[in-house]
């Protein structure tokens, strides 16, 4: 009976971090005998968890704990944009120079001797994981290299995550897949999808401070354009907190956006209100795998590199618009998908199949290779 800490970005109130949740937890019963599953979380909202799944305990990462595996579950994780100060650096130019496993090595004695609690773990296992770049003098990297250098088998969610971790050269085994929300069944449960769907365009935002949220803005004044046309317009947040520019911003026009809030819905609700759409435009990775997983095609607005591999993901159902877009390209672009709407929804059919396939095909090799971790234990 395994042990299991599962973590990721949990417990925030992101929509597509909650299922990468739910999948993940599923996953681990099925490649886990019998697993005792704890979840990570450092959100003081983390509340909510328990409603999503059923788990052992919700502790942080400086709880004195000790399991036998670590599952780090989904999501891009590894990645810094933000410049940070000479000091960093600095910092990151001698973990570099000294070697991953010695300076894990020496931070892991370090902890001991200031007698900090932290979780200790046997085994670390990464399941449709993203892994970008980072600035040189990122703040960040000095701890993600901790976990990113430790791994005992790691399945990436694409091309660009694998690449990037290759020139690390760990030599732990690395696999490259597909994001784990395509395995659908884990967390569609009791749900139909419906075919029947409204006129209704699915408009999922982020707030992107990257770039100063010009593509909110700049959607913003495309609205009256596309409401000309004779489109209906349905807006939602996947994230509360961290969409507050974009959620104030649809609410000074007086429209409603329907708001992901786990404390005072269930996930069914949610997506049942998603599931009426017939088409999406979003600037969130989950945005579009969300909305494919339920039949409904769509364009990702490409305000980072990430947006770029969904849409590779779903090559036949989902087209790519520019972040600088024109109103009159994005109402073009519409336009476009609306004329061959019928065969936009078949593709995303077979775009999901496809991905859905390959993780449950990478999911039976990730549970011949830990089989492999119970014959040594």
């Amino acid at each position: 009976m395994a042990k299991i800490i599962l973590r990721g970005y949990y417990g925030f109130g992101n929509l597509g971090d909650d299922i990468l949740m739910i999948t993940s937890y599923q996953i681990i019963k099925g490649v886990f005998p019998s697993p005792k599953v704890h979840i990570s979380s450092e959100s003081a909202t983390s509340e909510y968890i328990s409603k999503l799944v059923d788990v052992e305990s919700v502790i942080s990462s400086s709880t004195k704990f000790k399991a036998d595996w670590i599952v780090h579950g989904g999501g891009g994780i590894y990645f810094d944009f933000k410049e940070g100060s000479s000091f960093y650096k600095l910092l990151n130019l001698l973990i570099r120079k000294t070697g991953f496993k010695w300076y894990s090595f020496f931070y892991n004695v370090l902890l001991k001797i200031f007698g900090k609690n932290h979780l200790e773990y046997r085994h670390r296992l990464g399941l449709g994981i993203g892994v970008g770049r980072f600035t040189y003098s990122s703040k960040k990297f000095h701890k993600s290299i901790l976990s990113l250098s430790s791994y005992d088998f790691l399945l990436v969610r694409d091309q660009q995550s694998f690449d990037n971790l290759e020139k690390y050269n760990f030599d732990y085994p690395v696999f490259k897949s597909t994001d784990l929300v395509f395995n659908r069944k884990a967390w569609l449960q009791n749900f139909t999808i419906s075919n029947a769907k409204s006129t209704d365009i699915a408009i999922i935002l982020r707030d992107w401070s990257f770039d100063n949220h010009f593509h909110v803005e700049r959607f913003l004044s495309s609205i009256k354009e596309l409401k000309d046309k004779g489109y209906s317009l349905k807006f939602f947040s996947f994230d509360a907190k961290a969409d507050e520019h974009y959620i104030q911003s649809i609410k000074q026009l007086s429209i409603s956006i329907m708001i992901w809030s786990p404390d005072k819905m269930s996930l069914n609700d949610f997506i049942g209100q998603l599931n009426e759409c017939r088409f999406t435009i979003t600037s969130r990775a989950h945005g579009a795998i969300i909305s494919a997983c339920l039949g409904i095609p769509g364009l990702c607005i490409e305000i980072e590199p990430k947006l770029r591999t969904v849409q590779a993901m779903l090559g036949t159902s989902y087209s790519l618009v520019p972040n600088d877009f024109t109103t009159s390209l994005l109402a073009k672009k519409v336009e476009e998908s609306f004329d061959k709407l019928d065969e936009l929804k078949n593709n995303t059919i077979k775009d999901v199949e496809f991905n859905e396939k390959r993780i449950k095909s990478d999911l039976v090799m990730v549970k011949e290779h830990l089989s492999k971790y119970e014959q040594k234990d």
